[in-house]
């Protein structure tokens, strides 16, 4: 495939585990608008700050998506940048399957192993790691796409 491909592809992949991790926090904060859930001493906390559940969520959501750009502009965008890099010192045609170095792969291994343990975490908690993970993947997609070459 072609250096230009392999950088799109990559951008891709980032985008779209981080929309499906912003759809997951917010189907946990879907569930901590039941009346029946048991709020975590997280959630307790910003209710001091926040008049009711709802508002107090919504600030949830406000901090998720602020760690999530700092994270993706600060952490993600030098893995981007670095990925991007490895991708354009090799020579074309290159196998889809060096698109990543082998530690990306333990990587990537590692975080889909912390997320189904993260099952066992309070919804709004989840929901706040899911929202700012989402969040910064989507960021690190971005400096993929900011990278492509033009050619």
């Amino acid at each position: 495939m072609k250096q230009k491909t392999l950088i799109f592809i990559s951008g891709c992949i980032w985008a779209a585990a981080g929309a499906l991790l912003l759809y997951k926090g917010i189907q946990c904060i879907k569930g901590c608008l039941d009346l029946l859930y048991t709020p975590s001493p997280l959630l307790k906390g910003l209710y001091h700050y926040a008049s009711g559940k709802e508002n107090a969520l919504l600030l949830l959501i406000i901090a998720g998506l602020f760690l999530g750009l700092i994270k993706g502009r600060i952490i993600l965008a030098k893995s981007a940048t670095r990925i991007t890099k490895s991708i354009l010192a090799q020579a074309e045609p290159i196998p889809l399957r060096r698109l990543y170095p082998l530690r990306y792969y333990l990587i990537i291994a590692l975080m889909i192993g912390m997320g189904l343990c993260a099952r066992l975490l309070p919804l709004d908690i989840r929901a706040l790691i899911d929202v700012t993970i989402g969040s910064a993947l989507i960021q690190g997609a971005r400096t993929y796409f900011r990278l492509l070459p033009c050619t």
